[in-house]
């Protein structure tokens, strides 16, 4: 793997560490949170190249409304987490 290849999966591996945390933290069932963070992190990542080529945030929003709506506690959930920088 070249360089930048390697950075960004690292990164990628990192992400969905961090975002599968969360989803216990939430209490999502353990045997799910990995799945569970593919999914986000995948469908975010769609969602960025949607929104660039359609020059708008709607694909973005579209999955903030989606996975806020289907979270393990959707009480648990808070506006004021971030998503980790991937650079």
């Amino acid at each position: 793997m070249t360089g930048v290849k390697t950075h960004v999966c690292d990164r990628l591996t990192r992400w969905r560490a961090r975002v599968a945390d969360a989803y216990a933290g939430f209490g999502a069932p353990p045997a799910t949170v990995q799945a569970h963070a593919t999914v986000l992190v995948a469908a975010l990542e769609g969602a960025l190249i949607l929104a660039r080529a359609r020059r708008t945030t709607e694909p973005l929003d579209t999955v903030d409304r989606f996975f806020a709506s289907h979270a393990p506690d959707s009480g648990k959930l808070s506006r004021s987490w971030e998503v980790p920088e991937l650079v």
